[in-house]
């Protein structure tokens, strides 16, 4: 088995979103851990190797043992008894220094956001629909670390490739938010095979 240790780094602004507001100051918050730091779910990361996998080795025959053995199994599966998925998808989170950083002066924390605005346009008219202003609330660009344990040995280098075809990820990523790229960092238990 082994681990495969990443950093993700975003070159747009971004949104994963938590499903909350702010009231009037935001209609979309980004999801956000108790520190109030951004992060990306470990179970949106594993989403979105999924869907690389199915694009990337489709019509492959060994494509669905590898989907199922890494992202588990369909849910008829699943409620038959079959044993989940020995794969660990971690949070993607900011390095434990930069954290600390973050955490120790709280109001640095407000820099890592901005709010975004927009509205709908009237096709007919081509002026802005009455009560139809949004507010978005993302996240700058940066740099998060995460980890995938216990990927077995014969299928590292297919997750490598799934961590390469994810270019965006979060809300109104065909609209340029979210335009990322993962990185591998090699180390003794995981990274380059």
């Amino acid at each position: 088995m082994t681990d495969i240790n990443y950093t993700i780094t975003f070159f747009s602004d971004w949104n994963c979103g938590s499903g909350l507001s702010a009231g009037s100051e935001s209609d979309s918050q980004v999801k956000k851990n108790k520190d109030g730091l951004p992060y990306l779910p470990g179970r949106t990361t594993k989403g979105l190797l999924r869907d690389a996998a199915r694009d990337l080795f489709e019509g492959d025959s060994d494509s669905d043992k590898f989907i199922e053995a890494c992202f588990g199994q369909k849910k008829a599966e699943f409620d038959s008894g079959k044993p989940l998925s020995p794969f660990f998808f971690s949070n993607s989170e900011f390095t434990p220094d930069i954290a600390n950083y973050f955490i120790s002066h709280p109001v640095e924390t407000r820099k890592l956001f901005r709010n975004i605005p927009s509205t709908s346009i009237d096709e007919e008219t081509g002026v802005a629909k009455k009560e139809f202003l949004r507010t978005m609330e993302v996240a700058i660009p940066l740099t998060l670390t995460g980890f995938i344990s216990n990927i077995p040995d014969d299928d590292v280098i297919k997750m490598h490739a799934c961590l390469k075809m994810v270019k965006r990820l979060g809300i109104k990523r065909n609209r340029g938010l979210g335009r990322c790229q993962f990185n591998i960092v090699p180390s003794e238990k995981g990274g380059q095979p």
